[in-house]
């Protein structure tokens, strides 16, 4: 992009093209706007916002949730927990069948009744238990005979059994398995 020095032209009153802009004066001593600079490449015709940035503020802005002030995280919520059960269940002796089960019903927790208790890391867990209590895979964090990769899991995520147990009986009044 190649911006002309209108400071150098010689030009005649009636030949200067006048363009309505904010805050730019026409001086007749110089024949130029008087507000005028010369704009670095890579810059909007404002000066003073880069054009990628410019741009990325637009993107941000027509996704819907970027207003410029605040920005909207419960989409960027739902992927991390979708994301976090899928890696939690990759892990775990479940059939694909079975980990879009676990999905969906992680998904229509209210995951905010849990933080206080073991976390979201707990819920997702929990959901996948239970899923797999449903066929021959078993798992429950008091019983002497459990899954052996539910249990490596289990205790490289460090979770309290006590914890794990009031989570998993609280999921399964919430989504009426009781």
């Amino acid at each position: 992009m190649v911006f002309t020095d209108y400071s150098t032209l010689d030009l005649n009153e009636q030949d200067l093209i006048r363009t309505p802009t904010h805050g730019t004066q026409y001086s007749p001593e110089t024949k130029i706007c008087k507000n005028r600079k010369e704009i670095p490449d890579g810059y909007r015709k404002n000066g003073f916002e880069s054009f990628w940035s410019f741009y990325d503020r637009l993107r941000l802005y027509n996704t819907g949730r970027f207003n410029g002030i605040w920005r909207d995280e419960s989409h960027e919520l739902e992927i991390d927990n979708r994301n976090l059960i899928k890696s939690l269940s990759s892990q775990l002796p479940m059939i694909d069948r079975e980990r879009l089960r676990a999905e969906r019903w992680f998904m229509s927790l209210d995951k905010r009744r849990y933080t206080s208790i073991g976390g979201i890391e707990t819920v997702a867990f929990s959901v996948c238990a239970i899923v797999c209590n449903e066929d021959d895979t078993r798992y429950y964090p008091t019983a002497k005979n459990n899954n052996q990769r539910f249990e490596k899991v289990a205790d490289s995520l460090d979770f309290d059994k006590y914890d794990l147990q009031r989570v998993i009986e609280r999921v399964r009044a919430e989504l009426g398995l009781v």
